[in-house]
């Protein structure tokens, strides 16, 4: 025995079974809808009672006989991916307490807005390929970077490794399961950078002409000062007046190091500045 009733203008089917009552909301305000669902409730609750289904146990009832006994219970909804962006904020989040240099998660935050770019921030992490990656690289190779030249491997690298910690830490956190799809990845080449050369060397070849402002530029970035050289720049500086002291051991400090000197270069020095 079934029967339909309305509550907040939608249908519900009632009907007994085994000298119990039940109910099942059918969730539609059209009569007809609702009473094709009661007659497919009656006809199996029939050959229920007659043997030619068999009801399992804990399974909902009402289910099971709108769903000629193929369902049981209702459907699962599955969980929502992780995005992208979830995952970035969640990392962000938890290293911003203090577990990291501030430096260090802001370069590490900097990365991540370009995969975030390259991706979207809905893309689902977990699903994440080799091919997503490369695409990435690929996009990343054409962009330009300090002095308006193409982003080299080494920077690209160093974004995948951001995100690579980004991952890992998903992983032991239990957001995300599987190595970082890394592997095989293909990079620019990388332009190698030009010897270091003493001050004439670098002279004679500005002169020639033909070079771009960034050539120069990286051809000064190895100058290799000599100890005569570094000897006669001492003399220079050490001719400024006192009252420039602080500038004076400012502009000391950093030459062995930016200039390439060797290590008896910079014994040399350092005993000049004793002096």
């Amino acid at each position: 025995m079934a029967w339909l009733e309305r509550r907040s203008q939608r249908y519900r089917i009632v009907f007994r079974y085994g000298g119990e009552k039940f109910q099942h909301p059918l969730k539609t305000e059209d009569r007809r809808e609702a009473e094709g669902c009661l007659a497919r409730l009656e006809e199996n609750l029939r050959l229920l009672e007659r043997g030619r289904l068999e009801f399992p146990p804990d399974a909902d009832l009402g289910i099971f006989l709108l769903s000629d006994g193929k369902a049981t219970a209702k459907p699962e909804v599955a969980a929502a991916p992780l995005t992208l962006a979830q995952l970035c904020a969640r990392y962000e989040e938890v290293h911003s307490i203090g577990a990291m240099e501030e430096n260090s998660l802001e370069t590490v935050k900097m990365h991540l807005r370009h995969f975030r770019r390259s991706l979207g921030d809905g893309f689902p992490v977990g699903r994440l390929k080799q091919d997503d990656l490369q695409d990435h690289v690929t996009r990343r190779a054409k962009d330009r970077g300090i002095r308006k030249r193409r982003l080299s491997a080494v920077t690209l690298r160093k974004e995948l490794a951001s995100f690579r910690a980004v991952w890992n830490w998903g992983v032991r956190a239990g957001l995300l399961t599987g190595r970082f799809p890394n592997e095989g990845l293909v990079y620019p080449k990388t332009d190698e950078k030009p010897p270091f050369q003493t001050l004439e060397e670098i002279e004679r070849q500005i002169a020639r002409g033909g070079l771009a402002p960034a050539e120069e530029r990286d051809l000064w970035g190895c100058l290799f000062l000599t100890v005569p050289r570094c000897r006669k720049s001492f003399g220079t500086l050490r001719a400024f007046p006192s009252s420039r002291s602080s500038t004076r051991c400012s502009a000391l400090r950093p030459s062995p190091g930016h200039a390439g000197a060797r290590s008896s270069a910079v014994a040399s020095l350092t005993s000049t500045m004793r002096g």
